[in-house]
């Protein structure tokens, strides 16, 4: 914390639960961590247009996920200029995840 900063108004509560345990001039930010992984239909069907990280036997990389049935899921990228569509089976996909694009 910067010296002229105010003191975030939260801070009291997470002091008096340490009981002195740690400088009253410190302070906390609590943050919240979700899971990016697929797993089932609905995470699929959520994940529809999105960019995401695949591992699969088909393809390893990154792409948009397009179109998800129950036997397969179709993914697009980019290979140089190039948009690629292709069409990669549920059983084959070991790892899926949603990703952020830069």
């Amino acid at each position: 914390m910067y010296r002229n900063q105010p003191k975030p108004k939260n801070t009291t509560f997470f002091n008096n639960k340490l009981d002195g345990k740690q400088s009253s001039s410190y302070y906390y930010q609590v943050g919240h961590c979700t899971s990016n992984k697929i797993n089932n239909e609905k995470d699929y069907q959520k994940a529809i247009g999105k960019y995401m990280y695949l591992v699969s036997n088909h393809y390893k990389g990154y792409g948009t996920l397009e179109a998800y049935t129950q036997e397969a899921i179709t993914i697009s990228y980019l290979e140089k200029t190039k948009k690629i569509m292709k069409t990669i089976p549920l059983t084959s996909i070991s790892s899926a995840r949603r990703a952020v694009k830069f």
